[in-house]
């Protein structure tokens, strides 16, 4: 029996079986569109603040370049000798302790380790 404007109408059995398995249809429907929407605010959600994390990474990293290109020239020059050849060098600094000869020499043996170790 349906009501519509102070008028009564009767619907047969099958008929009101229709509209009630509509009525469920339309509501799960309705569900998974608002968990689609909700999934969708998340991941947006998600790629926001994956964007900020990157973005105060990058100028970290922006920040760490500058100081590293700066450093040279706020490092004072020391008279040191090599730990691995014993040769005296002038340092960027006192906390280097290796020359540059012996720095090459030992990113050289770094790249062919890193390749055999890889192969």
């Amino acid at each position: 029996m349906l009501v519509q404007k102070n008028k009564v109408q009767m619907v047969c059995d099958n008929c009101l079986k229709d509209l009630l398995m509509n009525l469920e249809q339309m509501a799960k429907d309705n569900a998974k569109r608002l968990k689609i929407e909700k999934d969708i605010e998340k991941r947006k959600q998600i790629e926001k603040e994956n964007k900020r994390n990157y973005l105060k990474s990058h100028k970290l990293r922006v920040r760490l370049n500058d100081i590293s290109f700066k450093m040279p020239e706020i490092l004072e020059k020391v008279e040191r000798n090599c730990l691995k050849c014993d040769r005296t060098f002038i340092a960027n600094g006192k906390f280097n302790r290796i020359c540059n000869r012996c720095g090459e020499i030992n990113g050289e043996l770094l790249r062919t380790s890193e390749g055999d170790f890889f192969t």
